[in-house]
């Protein structure tokens, strides 16, 4: 019998020309990405990512865009990782983590598409994703600034692949590394989802959101 190849899946929903995806697998302790692309819309992307899975089973997604909302606009996790951030990049960190009523509609349309679709075709867990809070996050607690290896891995393969780096393809692959971890239940990380009190679920279906952050005591 052949090897069961495990997927992770990451999305970055955006517009025309701005939504990036990813398939990665594990191997060897660490994540290693399968192929990534930049397409216009989650139509486009689930298309892209089922032409290459062949029958693979996915484990989990991560989507870089609100999974969950608020009657008010603004979320208790946002203040979580702002307040996690600030340490490190001082008032940039409200700049960083956007509120949802701040959002370009393209990412909090695309997202709930995506997802929606996700957990109809994988029933797959989903976790929300912030590639830019989680690589300042990560960098900033290293001592020498490196990114840890699987993330560091995906870059590099990343870079490999293309002339320059594509910011969105980046952001997708990071989703896939917040679901990764989030599978693996990752020293140090935690979900902050049990902790927005004021939540609105326009899945309808389980999500999490899972960072590099420790629950409280």
């Amino acid at each position: 019998m052949g090897e069961t190849v495990e997927i992770f899946l990451g999305f970055d929903p955006g517009g025309i020309g701005s939504f990036g995806w990813s398939i990665c697998r594990e191997e060897s302790g660490d994540l290693k990405r399968i192929d990534s692309g930049v397409v216009d819309n989650a139509l486009e992307a689930v298309q892209a990512v089922e032409r290459r899975l062949q029958g693979k089973r996915v484990l989990a997604a991560g989507i870089d865009a609100p999974m969950f909302w608020s009657e008010t606009g603004f979320r208790q996790v946002d203040d979580i990782i702002r307040s996690e951030l600030t340490p490190y990049v001082g008032s940039l960190a409200s700049g960083i983590v956007q509120a949802p009523n701040s959002m370009k509609g393209a990412c909090l349309v695309q997202g709930i598409l995506v997802g929606a679709s996700l957990y109809q075709k994988f029933k797959a867990p989903i976790t929300e994703a912030h590639p830019g809070a989680l690589r300042c996050l990560l960098q900033s607690r290293s001592v020498d600034k490196a990114l840890p290896p699987g993330l560091r891995q995906l870059e590099a393969e990343l870079k490999r692949s293309k002339e320059d780096k594509e910011n969105h393809e980046w952001d997708a692959l990071a989703a896939a590394y917040a679901a990764w971890c989030m599978h693996r239940q990752a020293p140090g990380w935690s979900d902050l989802f049990p902790r927005e009190t004021n939540r609105v679920l326009p899945l309808g279906t389980p999500v999490s959101y899972w960072m590099p952050i420790q629950p409280p005591a």
